[in-house]
């Protein structure tokens, strides 16, 4: 397998670990199929809940979001 250093290290500013946790694998992981569908339905439950929120957030000003706690630099990508 090739080393962590080898696979990201030529990618600028490429976070490979996120809060001193590993993020991106650098070899495929093995997971069980129980797994998989926990992974599916949580991706579905939590799309779900976006599709709710999304267009209300979209109507927001600025100071709205603020408050409901998104960081101001992550306004634009609202």
């Amino acid at each position: 397998m090739r080393t962590r250093q080898e696979l990201y290290g030529d990618i600028d500013a490429f976070w490979d670990v996120l809060d001193g946790e590993i993020y991106a694998l650098a070899e495929v992981m093995p997971v069980s199929n129980e797994t998989i569908q926990a992974l599916r339905t949580a991706a579905r439950e939590a799309y779900t809940i976006f599709e709710k929120v999304i267009p209300i957030l979209w109507t927001m000003d600025d100071d709205g979001l603020i408050e409901l706690g998104f960081p101001k630099d992550a306004l634009p990508f609202l």
